[in-house]
């Protein structure tokens, strides 16, 4: 109860703080990179990538919050953000059957946007929401916290490993259903039209 008070209090203090924030530093899988991000003050950004010889490449963009897990790929180039304390998506609860049948398979902020893979320049190449990554059932599970939640272990006091690279250089975290997943770093494969309209139906 104390720790999600002091959670509470610091979220409370995010919109008025003006103090720089660094989020924690992380070190590619191959361990030839490091990646932090920066808030020099709400809404100012930058996210900074070191090897040992000096500065790589910087990007002035807030790309997530100081509190979410970052995971450079091996050559640097692309970099997946894990939202470990997401806002609520505002969206209808999903819903399947008709009548007495009528049940709810989700609910509207399951829409919320949790990881997002980014390249160097900030481009959005790839987004995964929490209904991807939770049964129905693991949603009773997330722990809520006024307008946010907590949906990963070892992070923000559940317990567990937290995120962190696999033996083969993927993402690897558990939601808090205990249910593995892992988020690759390589380029997403570009959809075929026709494959995607045929998958639709």
């Amino acid at each position: 109860m104390r720790l999600w008070v002091a959670i509470l209090a610091l979220l409370l203090a995010l919109p008025v703080a003006s103090a720089p924030r660094e989020s924690k530093r992380t070190v590619t899988a191959n361990g030839r990179y490091r990646f932090q991000l920066f808030e020099d003050a709400p809404g100012s950004c930058r996210v900074e990538v070191t090897s040992d010889s000096g500065p790589v490449w910087s990007l002035p963009t807030c790309v997530g919050e100081t509190t979410d897990a970052f995971f450079l790929s091996a050559d640097a180039q692309r970099f997946w953000v894990l939202k470990t304390l997401p806002n609520r998506a505002e969206h209808k609860d999903r819903h399947a059957g008709a009548g007495r049948q009528r049940r709810r398979v989700a609910p509207g902020w399951g829409q919320t946007v949790v990881a997002v893979l980014h390249d160097r320049t900030g481009r959005v190449l790839e987004e995964r929401k929490l209904e991807s990554f939770l049964t129905p059932e693991g949603y009773r599970k997330v722990r809520s916290l006024a307008k946010r939640f907590t949906w990963i272990e070892g992070v923000n006091g559940v317990p567990g490993k937290g995120p962190r690279f696999g033996a083969g250089g993927q993402v690897t975290f558990e939601t808090v259903e205990g249910r593995t997943h892992e988020l690759s770093l390589e380029p997403p494969v570009p959809t075929k039209p026709g494959r995607a309209k045929l998958e639709s139906k």
